[in-house]
């Protein structure tokens, strides 16, 4: 009797055991799914030129490949023939894009 309280005791105690651990699973992200993630949304700076002495637009439309949305001027310089508007700002992916080696970029 003794052994079958023994084993009983002991069947108890690891179903119970097993019973109070939590049944979880947790995925960490790979590095593919960060690549993913961080391709939607990138931040760009963007020289324009134009021709002849003028105040450049505050704002900018980009679009390039898969890549849209609207820069803000930063600044801008006349060289005596045309003005320099340098423009920045986060546009986003409206499709399959990749990042560049560079973040930011200077066209």
């Amino acid at each position: 009797m003794k052994r079958k309280l023994s084993i009983f005791a002991a069947t108890s105690l690891a179903l119970s055991l097993v019973m109070t651990v939590p049944l979880t699973t947790s995925a960490t992200p790979s590095q593919t799914d960060l690549v993913e993630t961080q391709a939607y949304s990138k931040f760009v700076t963007k020289l324009v030129t134009l021709p002849g002495i003028v105040i450049p637009s505050n704002t900018y439309i980009y679009r390039e490949g898969n890549w849209v949305g609207t820069l803000t001027r930063t600044s801008y310089q006349n060289d005596g023939t045309n003005t320099l508007a340098y423009y920045s700002g986060t546009v986003t992916c409206s499709s399959n894009c990749t990042l560049p080696t560079s973040i930011a970029e200077t066209e």
